[in-house]
């Protein structure tokens, strides 16, 4: 029994203990690419994100994989 009310006090408190990550996104199109420096534009989104912030950026196309 004693078990039982550990476990259900781990599970509901467990919620309290995780911190609210949440990543900022936005769909963008690439500009302008001079040497290291890129500009983007983005139409809507931008409220979450802070200048100086590091990103990362995932590329639209995607590579098909064929099966047998």
């Amino acid at each position: 029994m004693k078990k039982l009310i550990k476990f259900v006090c781990i599970i509901a408190c467990t919620p309290l203990l995780v911190s609210n990550v949440s990543a900022a996104s936005a769909k963008c199109t690439i500009v302008k690419i001079e040497g290291e420096k890129m500009t983007v534009s983005c139409p809507k989104g931008l409220e979450r994100f802070k200048e100086g912030w590091m990103i990362k950026i995932k590329s639209s196309d995607q590579k098909k994989i064929e099966g047998c």
